[in-house]
């Protein structure tokens, strides 16, 4: 939701806003949402406070002003008039190693920023209360457009219910550098966890032929991974006496028979593994006509983003190919492995 310029009149409720960008944003498998943030803009116009329809419930002592309903910022409405949008940021003020950085809680100190506004325009802030109402502020943009504030977010912090999860919804609102007005807006996780945001880490990988090859089968690869938690690797190997990862023939992973005992795989990967630890990943076998690669090594995280990915790239060792081996088809289908691939 970044950029774009629209008519004032076409912007809907601040509840559909709500709705309409939380039905965009995957909330991490567990307990997470991630830091999701969308965005729609604003201009130079008058100089006043923007005006807020919805009665004032109460002033917080934190600085909000709570309000009974979700509050509708009062957009311009001249035939002529335009939205801006762009990204606005909620992080911790303090980063806590030892909880989720991804998830927001009531009571909690955050530094909220955006950008795209007039120089010193009036910027209402407006944190959605889930369905009973709203909380605003009032900042003011710096020279440049900027917005930078550090604020506690209010006690009661309920957020809305999607898939399991809780998300809260901020949204930016003033006179905009290039439009009418400009509207920045962010969903954010709420809830407590711990530092992996309950998800857990695992590794996986992947295997692509050298790019001006002729295309063959990438499957039967195979691989340790060796690293705190999971057995040494010992020569001669033995399948199902250490952690292993084969391939499918498009080169991604695929789970052996069996495991040795305490490792498990799924769909692919691998676990258990520690995070913010390194670990070897051994190609002991190749897919016919291609070359064992060299190990590599990968250090992994909490897990948050899915598995921790890494490829290997095979030379080609088989019989010399005609030209139209190398076809655009080949070349194309080894491009579009690269692409669709994860990156950690």
């Amino acid at each position: 939701m970044r950029g774009g310029r629209l008519k004032s009149a076409q912007l809907r409720s601040a509840q559909s806003r709500m709705l309409a960008v939380s039905a965009a944003v995957l909330l991490l498998a567990g307990c997470a949402a991630s830091n999701t943030r969308g965005s729609t803009s604003s201009s130079v116009a008058s100089s006043s406070s923007p005006t807020l329809a919805s009665s004032v419930v109460k002033d917080a002592a934190d600085g909000w002003t709570f309000r009974d309903k979700l509050v509708e910022y009062a957009y311009p409405s001249a035939s002529d008039a335009t939205l801006g949008s762009g990204d606005l940021t909620i992080a911790p003020h303090v980063a806590d190693p030892k909880s989720c950085a991804r998830l927001f809680h009531g009571g909690e100190v955050v530094d909220i920023s955006g950008d795209g506004f007039a120089p010193a325009a009036i910027v209402e802030l407006i944190l959605g209360l889930g369905r009973t109402g709203s909380a605003t502020r009032t900042v003011q943009a710096d020279q440049d457009g900027k917005i930078a504030v550090t604020v506690t977010l209010p006690a009661h912090l309920p957020g809305l219910s999607f898939g399991g999860a809780i998300a809260g919804y901020l949204e930016a609102d003033g006179d905009g550098s290039n439009s009418t007005t400009r509207m920045d807006d962010s969903m954010f996780g709420i809830g407590t966890a711990d530092a992996t945001c309950g998800a857990t880490p695992s590794i996986t990988l992947f295997v692509l032929e050298e790019l001006l090859a002729p295309h063959v089968p990438l499957a039967g690869a195979t691989f340790a991974v060796t690293g705190p938690g999971l057995p040494p690797l010992a020569r001669p190997s033995k399948p199902g006496t250490f952690a292993e990862l084969d391939t499918d023939e498009d080169g991604a992973a695929t789970c052996p028979p069996r495991e040795p005992a305490g490792v498990t795989c799924k769909d692919g990967d691998l676990r258990p593994v520690e995070a913010n630890v390194t670990y070897t990943v051994t190609q002991l076998t190749a897919p016919p006509d291609l070359v064992v690669a060299s190990p590599q090594t990968l250090t992994t995280d909490n897990g948050i983003d899915g598995p921790d990915n890494v490829g290997f790239f095979d030379d080609y060792a088989g019989a010399s190919a005609s030209a139209a081996a190398y076809s655009n088809e080949s070349l194309h289908a080894t491009a579009t492995t690269i692409d669709t691939q994860p990156s950690h």
